[in-house]
Formats: C-alpha cells, sequence, structure tokens
C-alpha cells in the first residue's frame, strides 16, 4: 500500500478518531462497509466487500 492509497482513507480514518460510529463506505469499490478491527497497539480498517485495507497505529493508539 503505497501514500496515494492512505490518502483514500483519509475521510473513514477522520470519522474514526473523531469517534463516529458510522464509517463511509469504502473509497475503493463504493459498495463495501468498512469493518474496523482493533488490536493491541493495532487498528486496521478493512472494506468486506473488495477487502481492501489500511492498517497501523493512529493518533488515538499513541496518545493513549
Amino acid at each position: 500500500m503505497g501514500e496515494d492509497d492512505i490518502l483514500f482513507w483519509q475521510d473513514a480514518l477522520d470519522e474514526l478518531m473523531a469517534g463516529r460510529s458510522r464509517l463511509p463506505k469504502c473509497p475503493f469499490c463504493q459498495e463495501g462497509e468498512i469493518e474496523v478491527t482493533r488490536s493491541a497497539r493495532l487498528t486496521r480498517l478493512e472494506c468486506r466487500a473488495c477487502h481492501r485495507y489500511v492498517e497501523g497505529r493512529f493518533a488515538e493508539e499513541v496518545a493513549g
């Protein structure tokens, strides 16, 4: 995954960081719901339809 891919996920990441429970549709296929999985210090957002994803440590984990 490149930096350009991360930019596509930015809206969903912003919604997640704002504490919203309803995330936008997948930025790639525009159809799939985004599933959020958290484990230890890693957060993963994955489309249930096309299975594209982004994962990493985001501000919430770093601050906590």
